[in-house]
């Protein structure tokens, strides 16, 4: 059993023509697909998980977190199922979490990022980069989030009233 679908692009007339089916029935549930803009075949297993693109394969641990993919892309998770580190060819991101769940820090090679919440809110997030520093306040009201105020290192502020 297959299944086909065309479609035309309107800005570059460009045709696709995608069309997937099941690989092996007496295997089960594995699916692969291919398109005619990109030739080559993707294959997922039965938890509808990539296993192999044109680009390359990836494996996941059992809990449907991606673990390698294409390039040499490495992917950390801890208990919790939360992505600890990233690691891909402009280098390593490392992420820090609370105990709740949300995600205070983030450092790789183009800077760090930390958040200060009240509970849920964020309401101040600072990102430290090669090129300076911004600090993201956000006013919190009954709704949530009622402003954004962006300070950057050389002092100019923006205010985004939502």
């Amino acid at each position: 059993m297959a299944l086909t679908v065309t479609r035309t692009d309107i800005g570059t007339q460009q045709i696709a023509t995608y069309s997937c089916g099941i690989a092996g029935v007496s295997k089960g549930e594995r699916i692969q697909s291919s398109d005619s803009t990109n030739p080559g075949t993707w294959s997922y297993d039965n938890l509808n998980r990539i296993l192999t693109s044109p680009q390359g394969s990836y494996t996941s641990d059992i809990l449907g977190n991606r673990l390698t993919g294409p390039g040499g892309v490495t992917m950390g998770w801890n208990c919790l199922n939360r992505m600890t580190s990233l690691i891909n060819s402009s280098g390593t991101t490392n992420y820090s979490y609370r105990a709740d769940g949300m995600r205070v820090y983030k450092s790789g090679a183009f800077g760090s990022s930390t958040s200060y919440y009240d509970g849920q809110m964020p309401f101040e997030t600072t990102d430290v980069a090669t090129s300076g520093t911004t600090v993201t306040d956000n006013a919190i009201g009954p709704r949530g989030i009622d402003a954004m105020i962006v300070t950057t290192s050389i002092g100019a502020a923006t205010s985004f009233p939502l």
